[in-house]
């Protein structure tokens, strides 16, 4: 049986992702509730796994950013804050949208400020990617491709 969580949101599946991901290997998938009407549901929805989920575990909410406005990115991480997230991230990778740009990671920096972790996914392909994202506030990476990155960093040092 699916959590209460995820019964009430899945009426809307179209919309972007919004994910609640645990550092086990469980993760539980919600619909977005980025639309104004209905980021109280998911607020409670984060609540809900942050009160079954005590830290040190830690909790991500998947915004699927590409398929939000800004002031829905806005919303969307701040009602993650409230309601017990410890990072934020762009994306999945896998939404038809495309993944992390730095104007999002910058807008949810911004709006998570200092204690949240925002960590970009998604289209991150190259050292340079890497760079960028964490000068737009990225404090965390998630890229298929971080072996190149890594051994590009290295070449550069050498």
């Amino acid at each position: 049986m699916r959590p209460r969580a995820a019964r009430r949101c899945s009426s809307a599946l179209e919309r972007a992702s919004l994910s609640f991901c645990l550092r086990s290997a469980r993760c539980l998938r919600l619909a977005s509730c980025a639309a104004a009407s209905t980021l109280d549901v998911c607020e409670d929805d984060v609540a809900e796994v942050r009160a079954a989920v005590h830290r040190p575990a830690v909790l991500k909410v998947i915004i699927e950013s590409g398929a939000l406005t800004d002031d829905q990115i806005v919303q969307t991480c701040k009602s993650a804050v409230a309601a017990g997230a410890d990072f934020v991230k762009t994306s999945t990778g896998f939404h038809k949208t495309g993944g992390a740009t730095t104007h999002a990671v910058a807008l949810m920096r911004s709006t998570v400020g200092p204690s949240i972790g925002v960590k970009a996914s998604g289209g991150i392909r190259t050292l340079a990617d890497a760079l960028q994202m964490i000068e737009a506030g990225a404090n965390r990476i998630g890229a298929s491709a971080s072996r190149a990155i890594l051994d590009a960093a290295q070449t550069e040092q050498n």
